[in-house]
């Protein structure tokens, strides 16, 4: 029940920023960054709400939000209905749904690795005990591979172990979390190459 409880709320604020901003593009003359941070302030923010753990939730209850948030960013630069938007997110440094999910559960990690987690997630969250005999990393988290779908014994363990080790080695919250955000931006393509046919691109179809 707790995992589902932000995302009817979720939806309905994202549908209705959608529609407050449709006539942005075709009436007012905003600038892209004023629309920039109306999407932080009343988008993104409703797709972060606790979502370190419900949006691990079925694909079925996450993807309306996943859409939602396509039409967003392209309503943001006035893009066609189907453009791809990678592109997008890239050029506005905006983290898709499950980028912000993934940053949101590394800065947990990060707070029970340097030590300024509540008690409610220090004490399921535990650093790696070094075993004797044992190449293993001191930066990394106790992972339990028999819980593959706890997201707290098993998923953030995972995705904070398989960070670069010079974003483990940042202790600033602020720095650390902008270097992540940085690092997943950065993965995202600025142009697709789509295979023709494909309807979201300006190609030529011969």
């Amino acid at each position: 029940m707790a995992c589902t409880l932000p995302l009817p709320y979720g939806l309905g604020n994202l549908r209705a920023l959608l529609i407050f901003l449709l006539p942005f593009n075709a009436v007012y003359n905003i600038p892209l960054n004023i629309k920039r941070l109306i999407y932080f302030a009343l988008c993104e923010s409703h797709l972060s709400y606790g979502n370190s753990f419900w949006s691990k939730a079925k694909q079925s209850i996450v993807n309306p939000l996943q859409i939602l948030q396509k039409k967003i960013v392209r309503n943001l630069v006035a893009a066609k209905y189907n453009s791809h938007t990678e592109p997008i997110f890239k050029s506005l440094e905006i983290l898709k749904f499950e980028d912000i999910a993934l940053l949101n559960r590394v800065k947990l990690a990060h707070a029970v690795f340097n030590n300024y987690a509540p008690p409610t997630i220090s004490n399921y969250i535990k650093k790696a005990t070094p075993q004797p005999r044992l190449r293993q990393n001191p930066n990394n988290l106790f992972l339990n591979p028999r819980l593959g779908n706890s997201i707290i014994f098993f998923t953030i363990p995972r995705e904070w172990n398989n960070l670069n080790e010079s974003l483990k080695n940042i202790t600033g919250k602020k720095l650390f979390k902008d270097n992540v955000k940085d690092s997943i931006i950065s993965k995202y393509k600025a142009e697709l190459n789509c295979p023709q046919p494909c309807r979201s691109c300006p190609q030529m179809i011969t």
